[in-house]
């Protein structure tokens, strides 16, 4: 997690007696975004993780739900199946929960 942090510019020492710490995205806004560590794959997945993690799984479940819909016999079932995991997942991760 610090090599990560390091390459993307995001650790911070204070002197070579003190702790290293962390500094979020968010904490240099605008110019974490136009520098070059905003700019790498990994500085990327940790800035958009929790959208990938959230949109990504039912996105490939649905996708999949296509071609299996076209197997003889079980694959309207099985479509309809992976179609239910997908909401399913959506409805457990908070997304169609009342307020």
């Amino acid at each position: 997690m610090l090599y990560g942090a390091a390459r993307d510019g995001r650790l911070v020492w204070r002197s070579a007696d003190e702790f290293a710490l962390l500094e979020p995205p968010i904490a240099r806004g605008t110019e974490w975004a136009s520098s070059d560590a905003g700019r790498t794959w990994p500085g990327r997945l940790d800035r958009w993780w929790d959208h990938l993690a959230f949109g990504v799984p039912p996105f490939l479940l649905l996708a999949l739900s296509v071609p299996t819909s076209f197997v003889p016999r079980v694959g309207t079932l099985l479509a309809l199946l992976l179609v239910c995991i997908a909401l399913l997942y959506l409805t457990d991760s908070g997304f169609l929960q009342p307020a």
